[in-house]
């Protein structure tokens, strides 16, 4: 695959302090979003930031001088000199949420503002007796409580990615949106236990809790219920048992989540983009990755099918 050129990306920052934050503009030359990102944070820490989060993020062009960037329009890495401050309000020393890594809303105006999105849950059912939860869960606790969530049952009978279509070779060469073409499911009935499944996931974090192009999932037949971490990095669970429903509800509220009926969420309105980090796989290096570790295509038309 030939390289892509570097795209120019705005990234919104925010960092909060004990007495003040603030928000202020950087821009980084990269070849995808997930580089700018990082490029972005470590310029911003080089600057003195403790922690800074990247909230917003888009593809930008400069148009003529700019005044008030430094070092200047030129750097691979360049930030506005004026600075949004706020009041975090008493004893509020984070933002109070942080969108996991493989995600981040756009500046698109969408039916949601993204100030809304906060953690929590939310529960429904269908017609067809399926139980539904989708909770938001700030980035660093994202996948400690996903562990916790397995633990809650021995086994498993099998586990998969699912690598989205809208995971295009060129990614975000194509800014307004890559053509999507079919989800390809990748399975593992080895990965039968929680302890299995944390091993597999902390082996290949860049590829799998953080990139936002997969959907992570553990199958367990009673209920036929599918534990997931989304491609917009949520939790969601799907189960025809209520009371394995209420087992993981329960768990989500221990660790300090509230169940909102209108939760506001980053993948209902919000404009937004996945990306997945230096150092993560390809596309199809991944593919490949996980059929050479043992797991296999599955077609949902036709069952399973070796590759």
């Amino acid at each position: 695959m030939e390289a892509r050129e570097d795209v120019l990306f705005s990234c919104w920052i925010q960092e909060v302090g004990e007495d003040i934050g603030f928000l202020q503009e950087f821009f980084a030359r990269a070849s995808g979003l997930g580089e700018a990102i990082m490029k972005v944070r470590k310029a911003a820490m080089e600057q003195g930031c403790q922690d800074p989060v990247v909230f917003q993020c888009d593809p930008v062009e400069l148009d003529g001088d700019v005044e008030g960037l430094e070092p200047g329009p030129e750097a691979e890495v360049f930030w506005s000199v004026g600075r949004v401050f706020f009041d975090p309000g008493p004893g509020e020393s984070e933002p109070d949420f942080v969108f996991p890594w493989g995600v981040v809303p756009s500046s698109g105006e969408g039916e949601v503002d993204t100030s809304e999105i906060g953690p929590g849950f939310e529960r429904s059912s269908d017609e067809d007796g399926i139980e539904y939860l989708g909770a938001n869960v700030s980035g660093p606790e994202l996948f400690p409580l996903y562990c916790r969530l397995l633990q809650l049952h021995p086994s498993y009978a099998v586990f998969w990615y699912v690598l989205h279509g809208h995971w295009a070779e060129k990614e975000e060469e194509d800014m307004e949106g890559p053509e999507e073409g079919p989800d390809r499911f990748l399975v593992n009935e080895d990965l039968s236990t929680p302890e299995k499944i944390i091993a597999h996931l902390e082996s290949r974090p860049l590829d799998s809790v953080r990139n936002g192009f997969v959907t992570l999932t553990a199958y367990l037949e009673e209920g036929e219920t599918n534990l997931s971490i989304s491609d917009h990095k949520r939790i969601m669970v799907s189960s025809r048992s209520p009371s394995i429903v209420d087992a993981y509800q329960k768990t989500l509220e221990e660790a300090g989540l509230g169940l909102h009926p209108n939760l506001a969420s980053i993948d209902a309105g919000v404009h937004h983009r996945h990306y997945r980090l230096p150092g993560s796989l390809p596309k199809e290096d991944l593919a490949r990755s996980l059929l050479d570790s043992g797991f296999r295509v599955w077609d949902r038309g036709r069952g399973a099918a070796e590759p």
